[in-house]
């Protein structure tokens, strides 16, 4: 049974890794498009101003102005994911930030240091942020201030990884990691009690929670050895 488990933890993991891979190509072909597209408009923006119909003047004009043409890829907001050093890691923070653009959130990413490097766990680091950043967006969909933010802080071996979003509510830390604890309903509540098994089966993983001033920081710490 533990040989067939680990088989499929593994396949598990490597379809992971495709998946977010994947994701992260859709995003550079993005960038590529998006870096190539106002050329293209304005390319041809002569020929449409000259002698075009009213109807495909409007056509132009529509998209030219469309809210993709100005998406914050290439802005602080997300930019600074190329420094993310893990492919794995980058791919799934490029796919919670397109999750959230279509929630009407926005996510956005800190880095203190040109590049950020986990060698060691890192799928269970990439589960842990993906289950942080998706409660984190699921619950700022419930507020005015419709952000969270994705911190990433290196101090020689030590790497932190915190996950911001504001609250309209005081949460119990003491309760909040535990299996099916969750303001969204009793479907909900495994995503947090998922962090927490994970965290506690690595002995150089910490979590801290920082619930103050209608905000929530919840941050992992990593203690990484050469």
């Amino acid at each position: 049974m533990k040989k067939q488990e680990a088989s499929h933890q593994a396949k598990q993991n490597t379809q992971l890794n495709e998946y977010l891979k994947s994701v992260e190509q859709q995003y550079l072909e993005l960038r590529r498009f998006k870096h190539d597209y106002k050329n293209i408009m304005l390319s041809l923006q002569d020929s449409i101003f000259n002698g075009s119909s009213s109807e495909q003047l409007t056509y132009f004009k529509e998209l030219i102005a469309q809210r993709a043409v100005n998406t914050s890829l290439d802005n602080g907001k997300i930019a600074k994911v190329q420094h993310v050093g893990n492919e794995t890691l980058r791919g799934l923070i490029i796919q919670k930030f397109f999750d959230a653009q279509t929630k009407g959130i926005e996510l956005s990413l800190e880095l203190d240091r040109s590049e950020f490097i986990i060698k060691h766990n890192l799928v269970d680091v990439v589960r842990i942020v993906g289950n942080l950043l998706d409660n984190a967006i699921d619950a700022a969909q419930s507020i005015p201030d419709k952000k969270v933010i994705c911190a990433f802080n290196s101090l020689h071996e030590t790497k932190e990884i915190s996950v911001r979003n504001s609250t309209n509510k005081k949460l119990d830390v003491n309760k909040m990691f535990k299996l099916g604890a969750s303001t969204k309903g009793s479907q909900h509540g495994f995503g947090l009690s998922n962090v927490q098994q994970l965290v506690d089966k690595q002995k150089n993983f910490f979590l801290d929670v920082d619930n103050k001033n209608d905000r929530v920081i919840i941050t992992l710490t990593i203690l990484e050895e050469e």
